[in-house]
């Protein structure tokens, strides 16, 4: 049974990190913010049920987070995807 759970957390942890990382590579380092599809998400092979945290912003708008970055849902399948420290929570 602990062999089992084990295995769920690393599969959960691993998709945490690659759903990062695909956050991250979308971002790019020059910018504070971009706007990407929801295509563009899932053939990058972001999982969207796996997050680390949310939050409601001043602007009652969810914030849903991965590590240090963030997305937020747009209209018509678009997400704005920014760093963690700079949403406005």
């Amino acid at each position: 049974m602990k062999m089992l759970q084990d295995d769920q957390t690393k599969n959960i942890l691993l998709t945490l990190r690659k759903n990062s990382s695909v956050l991250k590579n979308l971002l790019g380092k020059s910018t504070s913010e971009v706007i990407v599809n929801k295509n563009e998400l899932q053939e990058a092979g972001f999982r969207f049920n796996y997050i680390t945290d949310s939050a409601t912003t001043k602007k009652g708008s969810t914030a849903y987070f991965c590590y240090g970055y963030a997305y937020f849902i747009l209209e018509h399948e678009q997400y704005v995807i920014m760093r963690r420290k700079d949403v406005p929570v």
